[in-house]
């Protein structure tokens, strides 16, 4: 598939080429990843806290593109998780 097809379909669907942010990508599946391990454990475990923390962890990547507000954002909430532990 030439470049310019692919220009046209991402375009096409309202998405540039400065959209797709590959470090927030990979700290979006990375916190993400840890949210949901967090998550099931806080299920398990009927941990109130961690598991609001362990949720929040799981969604903020969806509302932050910043690279670096994603990876402070997210050690941050991962910190939490061992600091506010019951």
């Amino acid at each position: 598939m030439p470049t310019e097809d692919i220009n046209s379909v991402v375009s096409g669907l309202g998405l540039s080429q400065d959209s797709f942010n590959i470090p927030a990508m990979i700290a979006g599946m990375v916190f993400g990843l840890i949210g949901f391990s967090a998550f099931m454990r806080a299920r398990k475990t009927k941990e109130p806290k961690a598991l609001i923390i362990s949720i929040t962890l799981m969604v903020y990547p969806f509302f932050v593109s910043n690279p670096i507000a994603t990876w402070l954002i997210g050690l941050g909430l991962t910190a939490a998780l061992f600091i506010f532990r019951d």
